[in-house]
């Protein structure tokens, strides 16, 4: 009798043992499917953020081409500046060079006029005494001694 009563203690210690079991394998397998479908959903996430990244990386890529290409523009254009800033300077000086050239044909010019005008009086003058001469009535030379 109480053999019998062991085994059926037993019987049922191992029944709810059992029931236990199943209950807990249930519980764990429900977690295992859990556990899997956030590992799917997390590796997903993973596989989009790698996607995203590399986006990203493209892009930063690309505008450091364009950044550089920028960079070689500026510099480019900087070296043209700085030669027609050259080129600018030689301009400037040629073109006072050739202001002071033309004052200085200017000056000629004028002392040249000058020294005409004069020369015009002269002939003027000398054609006056001319015509006196040739108009006036001859008389003697007068002896001019030369000092």
């Amino acid at each position: 009798r109480q053999v019998k009563e062991l085994q059926s203690q037993l019987d049922e210690a191992t029944g709810a043992a059992a029931r236990a079991a199943k209950k807990e394998l249930g519980s764990l397998k429900q977690k295992v499917s859990d556990l899997e479908s956030q590992l799917e959903s997390e590796q997903k996430a993973k596989s989009d953020a790698d996607r995203n990244v590399k986006k990203s990386d493209r892009r930063l890529k690309e505008r450091d081409m364009m950044l550089e290409e920028e960079k070689n523009r500026a510099a480019r254009a900087e070296e043209q500046v700085a030669r027609m800033n050259i080129k600018a300077k030689t301009l400037r000086r040629q073109a006072e060079d050739a202001e002071s050239d033309a004052e200085t044909l200017r000056a000629k010019v004028r002392k040249v006029q000058a020294e005409l005008s004069e020369a015009e009086d002269t002939i003027s003058t000398l054609e006056s005494q001319v015509r006196k001469t040739r108009t006036a009535p001859k008389k003697p030379k007068p002896d001019i001694d030369d000092d």
